[in-house]
C-alpha cells in the first residue's frame, strides 16, 4: 500500500541564483506547473511545503494557482540556509514518507512517483533518486563526476550516497537523523547523514527512473566558485569518509592530511571514467567527443583539488 507522501520545496537555490522576489516566484511557478503536468492525480503528494525567507501572501497565492491545490508555506529566518530549510521544511510535513526536491531542479514525469514507490515495502527507510545536468559536453563530465551511483554493500540496488535535491525518507528514520548544518562545510550536510547511515547500516536504496535534472553552472566563474567549494567539503570529509567507506586496513588512507582528498579524487575519476565509458556505449545524451568529456573531467577534477588544497 502506498504510504502517505509529503514533498518539501526550497527556495534557497533559486534566491541564490537571483535573489529579487520576482525570480524566486517565477522559478518555483515553473517547477510547480512541471509537476502538476507530469504527474498523476494518483501519484501526486498529500502534502506539499515550500520553505521561503518571506514570500509575499499574493506570491504564495500566486503559486497555490500554479499548483492547482493548496500548498502549505513555511517561512525560516534570513539565512538560514538550504539545510535548514529543510529540516523546518520536515517539521511542518505529518505523512509517513517525506520527499525533499529543489527548487531550481527540473524533475522528469512521474518523478516522485518513482522516488516513493519502493516505500511500499515497509523494510525500506531511504530512497535515492538519480540527479543528472542538462546533456552537453559539460553536463555529461559533471554527471559521471558529482552524480554517479556507487553501489552499497547494504543491499542490491543500494547506493553509498543521496542528493538532498532527490532523496526521500520515511519518517521516523529522519526524525532521529535531520540534516546537520556545518559552518565549515557548503554542501557537505547531506554527506555528513549519508555516512551515518552507512555506519548504521541503513539501506540507501537506489530508484534509478527518479531522475531530476540540476542546473548546470552558467558561467566559468560560478563553475569554478561552486568547484572550490565541492573540494573544500571533500577535504573536510575526508577523514570520515575513509574510516566509513574504505576497509579497515586502509582506513589509513583519511589520515594522511593534504594527501587524503586527492586519493580519493583519484578514485572518483576513475569511477567517472567507468561511467563515462558505460554511457558512451549506450550512447551519452549529448554528442559530444569522448575526448571532450574526458578533459572537462579532469580540469573539474584538478579544481576539486584545489579547493581541497585551499579547503584545509
Amino acid at each position: 500500500m502506498k504510504p502517505s507522501t509529503a514533498l518539501v520545496l526550497e527556495t534557497d537555490n533559486l534566491a541564490t541564483i537571483d535573489a529579487h522576489a520576482e525570480a524566486v516566484v517565477a522559478g518555483l511557478e515553473r517547477l510547480l506547473v512541471r509537476l502538476v503536468e507530469t504527474s498523476t492525480p494518483r501519484s501526486q503528494a498529500d502534502e506539499v511545503i515550500v520553505t521561503h525567507e518571506g514570500l509575499a501572501a499574493r506570491d504564495q497565492a500566486r503559486l497555490v494557482r500554479a499548483a492547482g491545490r493548496a500548498l502549505r508555506f513555511v517561512e525560516v529566518p534570513e539565512g538560514a540556509g538550504y539545510y535548514e530549510a529543510k529540516n523546518r521544511g520536515f517539521a511542518a510535513t505529518t505523512t509517513e514518507v517525506v520527499a525533499f526536491g529543489d527548487g531550481d531542479c527540473w524533475p522528469e514525469p512521474r518523478w516522485l512517483e518513482a522516488l516513493v514507490q519502493p516505500f511500499v515495502d515497509p523494510d525500506v527507510g531511504v530512497v535515492a533518486g538519480r540527479t543528472v545536468y542538462a546533456p552537453s559536453a559539460l553536463g555529461d563530465a559533471l554527471t559521471a563526476i558529482d552524480f554517479e551511483p556507487v553501489p552499497s554493500p547494504l543491499g542490491h540496488g543500494c547506493v553509498r550516497h543521496f542528493l538532498a535535491n532527490n532523496v526521500a525518507f520515511r519518517r521516523d528514520v529522519f526524525a532521529a537523523r535531520l540534516f546537520e548544518p556545518r559552518a565549515d562545510l557548503h554542501r557537505g550536510a547531506c554527506g555528513v547523514l549519508g555516512l551515518r547511515l552507512h555506519r548504521e547500516r541503513i539501506p540507501i536504496h537506489l530508484a534509478s527512473d527518479a531522475v531530476t535534472t540540476h542546473r548546470t553552472p552558467s558561467g566559468t566563474a560560478e563553475l569554478v566558485a561552486r568547484r572550490m567549494k565541492r573540494g573544500s567539503d571533500l577535504a573536510r570529509l575526508a577523514p570520515d569518509i575513509a574510516r566509513t567507506h574504505l576497509p579497515p586496513a586502509l582506513a589509513w588512507i583519511g589520515a594522511l592530511g593534504p594527501v587524503s582528498p586527492m586519493v580519493l579524487l583519484g578514485g572518483r575519476l576513475v569511477t567517472a571514467a567507468a561511467a563515462l565509458a558505460r554511457r558512451r556505449r549506450a550512447h551519452l545524451p549529448s554528442r559530444a567527443p569522448t575526448a571532450t568529456i574526458a578533459s572537462i573531467a579532469l580540469a573539474v577534477t584538478a579544481l576539486d583539488a584545489w579547493g581541497a588544497l585551499g579547503g584545509r
